[in-house]
């Protein structure tokens, strides 16, 4: 892919809305809270990966691992992923799970 041609994906990709469905809210809290209880600047430091993850799925959503219907974008430093399903019009993020999870669970998106 030329430069032009990235650049214009990535033109495409920031354009489109972004909803967080109630789950992955619930998720990414009950992950926060975990981690809070144990260290009171890890509940931060997972919700500043989280956020960085879904950044950069917002930048160029196709470039992360399709699993079935869904995406899935790795949170650095920690053991979960964020689950999400792209359209040409918004990015769905449905789920925030431990990678250990069972993926048959999340994977219907």
């Amino acid at each position: 892919m030329g430069n032009r041609a990235r650049a214009t994906a990535r033109r495409e990709s920031v354009n489109r809305a972004l909803e967080i469905r109630p789950r992955a809210e619930r998720g990414m809290e009950r992950a926060a809270r975990w981690y809070e209880e144990r260290n009171a600047s890890k509940g931060v430091e997972f919700l500043a990966a989280v956020e960085s993850t879904i950044s950069a799925l917002r930048e160029n959503p196709l470039r992360f691992l399709r699993v079935g219907r869904v995406r899935r974008a790795l949170v650095r430093g920690f053991p979960y992923t964020i689950v999400f399903q792209v359209s040409d019009e918004r990015i769905i993020v449905t789920n925030c799970v431990h990678q250990h999870r069972d993926p048959r669970r999340w994977m219907r998106g």
